[in-house]
């Protein structure tokens, strides 16, 4: 199971970073993580200042309870 997770840093302002994590839930495989991560980097995009940014993503399996 991964979790999406993006993170937008300022390209303008050192140290100003902001984490977005899925809320969601958990993805079944790392294809779908990744679909998900495009969609949170277009739904939070617009409520940006307009300004350098760079977004980084992960898709964490290391979350959950191992069975």
């Amino acid at each position: 199971m991964f979790l999406a997770m993006v993170m937008v840093c300022s390209l303008v302002r050192e140290g100003d970073c902001m984490k977005f994590t899925d809320t969601r839930g958990l993805h079944l495989t790392r294809e779908k993580c990744m679909a998900r991560i495009e969609e949170m980097i277009e739904g939070v995009n617009p409520t940006l200042p307009e300004e350098a940014k760079q977004f980084y993503f992960k898709c964490a399996d290391d979350v959950g309870i191992k069975v």
